[in-house]
């Protein structure tokens, strides 16, 4: 949607455009009022699923990551863990001894959970070396589909 706030660092980074008065030269980007296409996504799913399939979906969203959390903490380092024994939607997993210890990134193992047909997780956020785990299959997977996900993140370090 846009930047929300900025030090004057940065301002002259912000999105410009030609036709405002403020100088473009340096903007990231000439849309001036952000990227609309980023609304479509929560948009598409408050239209498709009313108030009562939203709710729904978000709870089945923090059960879900919830539940690979607590799977997948024997395998992988969780950020954070130690502030908060639950996670919301998302959750993130620290790779940086797996890569010490054997070469394995971070990008090789979101390619081999594409390989397993799972989406990419986000990578490096907030920290680097690290993966965010959220993806459509943590808001609307089964619990088959959340095995499977478990088992090839492990077998991504196996």
């Amino acid at each position: 949607m846009g930047p929300i706030c900025c030090n004057s660092k940065l301002a002259p980074f912000l999105p410009g455009h030609f036709q405002f008065s403020r100088n473009s030269e340096n903007a990231v980007s000439n849309a001036p009022f952000g990227q609309a296409g980023i609304a479509a996504i929560p948009w598409m799913f408050i239209s498709m699923l009313g108030a009562e399939g939203l709710r729904k979906s978000a709870e089945v969203a923090i059960l879900n990551a919830n539940y690979l959390k607590e799977r997948l903490q024997s395998h992988y380092k969780i950020a954070f863990s130690d502030v908060k024994p639950r996670c919301s939607h998302e959750f993130i997993l620290e790779v940086a001894d797996i890569k010490k210890a054997t070469g394995v990134t971070e990008e090789d193992i979101a390619k081999r959970l594409q390989d397993y047909g799972y989406h990419a997780p986000t990578m490096s956020w907030p920290k680097l070396i690290s993966q965010k785990r959220n993806d459509l299959q943590a808001r609307t997977g089964g619990q088959m589909t959340l095995s499977c996900c478990f088992f090839s993140y492990v077998m991504c370090t196996a």
